[in-house]
């Protein structure tokens, strides 16, 4: 006994060799539209249509940020100088500074001087490069 497979399979056996030639002409067709595409439509077709979310979300992401830019009213100049008298702990923060590097320059000038080679441990010794 024949399975519905087989029957089916058995009724368009005829049609099989008609198959096989219209799948050779719609490749053969497929082929020659593929040589014949422009750059920049194949680019398009392979780069950008395939990931359209993300390149919108690029593109909102750039709009709100531009929204943002207007909006801060900013001119662009950056950052400007202001001359005019420097505020109270800027100038403790300046006087502290230069008497800390006083105290650090006095401390190296009564330092003792540095221990002879020979006698320094092996860690602090000078390391001599060479090139081979």
């Amino acid at each position: 006994m024949k399975t519905p497979r087989e029957l089916l399979l058995g009724r368009h056996e005829a049609q099989t060799a008609k198959l096989d030639e219209l799948r050779r002409e719609v490749l053969a067709g497929m082929r020659g539209e593929a040589e014949r595409r422009p750059l920049l439509d194949a680019l398009w077709q392979e780069l950008i249509l395939p990931v359209r979310q993300a390149w919108v979300g690029l593109g909102v992401a750039w709009a709100v940020i531009l929204i943002m830019n207007v909006a801060a009213g900013d001119d662009g100049a950056g950052a400007r100088l202001t001359t005019g008298p420097a505020a109270a702990d800027s100038v403790m923060a300046l006087r502290r500074t230069d008497w800390l590097q006083a105290q650090a320059e006095k401390a190296e000038s009564h330092a003792s001087p540095a221990q002879p080679a020979d006698r320094r441990p092996r860690s602090e010794m000078a390391v001599k490069e060479r090139m081979v």
